[in-house]
């Protein structure tokens, strides 16, 4: 055998002259080392890709969250306007106050005071400010009101206001004895509270015919303008007007995007409108006025971006069609002399900058254009790495926003979420140096305790791959007995916890889904809660033997000025929860509550005989417990409840947060008889009276007008057993 081949041989046969032990720390050093570099690559791969999906799933869920919760916004205002604009005190308002302002530029009213140093306080304190702001430098006499009752109000609101500006609406009524004075003392401190309740900026009443501004909360330069032909007829809240006076529909509302309004000094503002009606009577538009702030708390989180996982440099943005700001960018609240630093860097043109330092808000005047945007303004969405309008990689969330769906068209606007691409994958470049110390450890960690660890390498093993089949095929309930107290010992306790855990898991998960069904069963009838499960939304549930009851506070408002507002939440509560159980005793379903109205029905989910007993019955008791709460709170209380029967369709409403909506006739119905002049009146229609007549005598009363159904016959019914006489209205 010559020399080469001798080396070949010694070289293959090396490894037979090792010990069994030496084979299987070999075997055990080598497989660790290829484990370790096998499964740290793999690993870093792994969480490269679950990092990265982490990172864009947690920007696309703020995303869809916020684009949520804008849009929820924006709804829930129109609800609002189009609900307020039906209220009694709202009409009652508007014509008070329409019939005050027209008294006052009436021949025989004198003619206004301080028609000079009304044109002082312009050239003194307006022009200037709107100067300051972005407006155009015009005369005084540009902005000044036209008619006498204008400048009346100009001068007793706002230029001999006792109260500073900014202030101005804490003034509930000028000492000039007017008829338009009384009805603001009597209507403004409530429009006012509104005002701070739901956030607006400011409530305006606008007559239909001639234009006339001639009511508003703030107690800007705007009151007594006519809006057609006065100082702002160029203005979003004069395009919300042409609107409004085209469509004189009851049950229209529109929306117009932010723009810089001169009354009130320039600040963006939008405006939501409707139309108000006095029965079939056209009046004129209520329209709310918009700040940005609201808009900005929601996208900005009240300036908590690291509390909801934005970083250093995250930001959600909401821009508008023309590429404008319509939310404020992160920096600019943060530190803003570096924004206008970077601006200059863009080349934004100074004049620019200095128009949003003027205002102190670039909303509706920085472009914002970046790929992101351009992509959501063409009704797309998704996450990618794009330029941002800063010429910074960022990673980019984005879609666009249904902004007034009832509109046509609605407004288009884009919401972004994004963060920079450096600080959002920050975290994986940490990952691979902590891989590669942890690799660095573990080598010589494995190399030292090889040895000990041959011995005892088979049998738990054994025993963990049996448990781990166990486990893969759907076996929860399973324990691995190694007595040892190594590693192995150790992975077993860690292996017997996971199975635990995982037991308990799926215990859980099956309590869960039954908790689940239970909760659905509350907020659903059992016809449409298989049909939710089962993926099914859009359906529709017809109800024809219900009743139907509409239940108003008379009195409330009153009792909460007297107390602190978290009282006042308590004693709504202490009420509406009395309501609630009396509910449930009389196999009635409360429906919801808004505000100070309690809407309930009977036979909607279990099928009753004597719905319309029920819901009577329920009507009394809530009298009685209303009558209790007065004694206990020396409160004077009442109810006005409308009891009706008759068919209404049921169906889900919403997608992210849905409800068991009803709507119809019916419940329009319930709503317009429930009103009385009397305290604690139940009034029901002929349906509810035909079903107990042979319980209750019921004679006839004064007709009663339903709005868009004309009028209506009435009864009163003296029920037998109770305390007090119930006038009952039957249609």
């Amino acid at each position: 055998m010559n020399t080469k081949a001798k080396k070949r041989f010694f070289l293959a046969n090396l490894f037979n002259f090792f010990s069994i032990r030496s084979k299987l720390q070999s075997i055990l050093l080598l497989t660790s080392f290829l484990s370790i570099l096998i499964t740290g690559t793999i690993g870093y791969i792994s969480a490269q890709q679950s990092l990265n999906k982490s990172v864009y799933d947690g920007l696309t869920a703020l995303r869809v969250r916020q684009a949520g919760e804008v849009e929820d916004y924006f709804e829930r205002t129109q609800t609002e306007v189009l609900s307020l604009s039906e209220f009694p005190v709202v009409v009652q308002a508007f014509k008070s106050l329409k019939a005050g302002y027209d008294q006052l530029n009436s021949p025989e009213s004198p003619a206004p005071q301080g028609d000079k140093k009304l044109e002082e306080f312009y050239q003194k304190d307006v022009l200037p400010k709107l100067s300051v702001n972005g407006g155009e430098s015009s005369p005084a006499a540009s902005y000044l009101p036209q008619d006498k009752a204008g400048k009346y109000l100009q001068w007793n609101y706002i230029v001999n206001n006792p109260y500073p500006v900014g202030d101005k609406d804490k003034l509930d009524q000028a000492k000039d004895g007017s008829a338009y004075s009384q009805a603001h003392g009597k209507f403004h401190p409530r429009f006012r509270r509104l005002t701070e309740l739901f956030g607006y900026y400011d409530i305006f009443f606008v007559d239909g015919e001639s234009g006339d501004v001639f009511y508003n909360v703030a107690k800007e330069i705007d009151l007594g303008t006519n809006i057609k032909d006065g100082p702002f007829a160029g203005s979003n809240l004069a395009e919300a007007f042409r609107q409004v006076v085209e469509s004189r529909d009851p049950n229209f509302s529109t929306m117009v995007d932010f723009k810089s309004y001169q009354a009130s000094g320039g600040v963006p503002a939008s405006f939501i409108a409707t139309t108000v009606f006095d029965g079939p009577k056209f009046l004129g538009m209520l329209a709310f006025q918009l700040s940005t702030e609201r808009l900005n708390e929601l996208m900005t989180v009240n300036q908590k971006w690291p509390e909801v996982g934005l970083g250093k440099t995250g930001e959600s943005l909401i821009v508008g069609s023309d590429l404008k700001a319509r939310s404020t960018p992160r920096s600019f609240l943060e530190n803003p002399g570096q924004y206008f630093q970077d601006l200059l860097g863009l080349g934004v043109s100074q004049q620019e900058i200095d128009t949003i330092k003027k205002v102190n808000s670039p909303i509706a005047l920085q472009e914002i254009k970046s790929p992101a945007v351009v992509e959501a303004l063409k009704g797309k969405k998704g996450t990618e790495i794009f330029k941002d309008y800063r010429n910074v990689d960022a990673l980019s969330s984005y879609q666009p926003l249904n902004i007034g769906k009832n509109l046509n068209p609605p407004l288009k606007w884009a919401l972004v979420t994004q963060m920079d691409k450096s600080e959002a994958f920050e975290p994986i470049q940490k990952l691979a140096r902590r891989l590669l110390l942890a690799s660095a450890i573990l080598l010589p960690l494995v190399a030292f305790i090889s040895n000990w660890i041959a011995n005892f390498f088979t049998r738990p093993i054994n025993r963990l791959l049996e448990g781990t089949r166990r486990i893969a095929q759907g076996e929860t309930d399973v324990q691995v007995n190694v007595t040892s107290q190594d590693e192995f010992g150790e992975l077993a306790t860690s292996f017997n916890e996971m199975a635990s855990n995982l037991h308990g898991k799926e215990l859980t998960i099956k309590e869960q889904l039954a908790e689940n069904d239970r909760l659905l069963l509350n907020v659903l009838p059992p016809s449409a809660v298989e049909r939710v499960k089962d993926g099914e939304r859009d359906f529709a549930d017809s109800y024809v033997n219900i009743s139907l009851l509409y239940a108003e506070i008379e009195g409330f408002s009153e009792l909460i000025a007297r107390v602190e507002p978290s009282q006042s939440v308590l004693l709504l509560n202490e009420l509406v929860g009395a309501f609630d159980e009396s509910a449930e005793t009389f196999g009635v379903e409360k429906l919801k509550t808004v505000g100070t109205s309690y809407l309930a029905a009977c036979g909607l989910t279990v099928p009753r005989v004597d719905y319309a007993k029920r819901i009577v019955d329920f009507a009394v008791e809530m009298i009685k417990i209303t009558q209790r709460f007065n004694k206990v709170h020396n409160a004077n209380l009442s109810l006005d409840i409308g009891v009706h029967a008759g068919p209404v369709t049921g169906g889900i409403v919403g997608k992210s947060k849905f409800i068991y909506e009803l709507w119809g006739d019916s419940l329009k119905i319930a709503y317009a008889i429930h009103s009385s002049p009397d305290d604690d009146v139940i009034q029901v229609t002929e349906p509810i009276r035909n079903a107990l007549e042979n319980i209750y005598v019921f004679s006839s009363a004064e007709d009663k007008s339903v709005k868009g159904m004309g009028n209506s016959a009435m009864w009163q019914v003296n029920y037998q057993g109770y305390e007090n006489v119930i006038d009952v209205v039957a249609r």
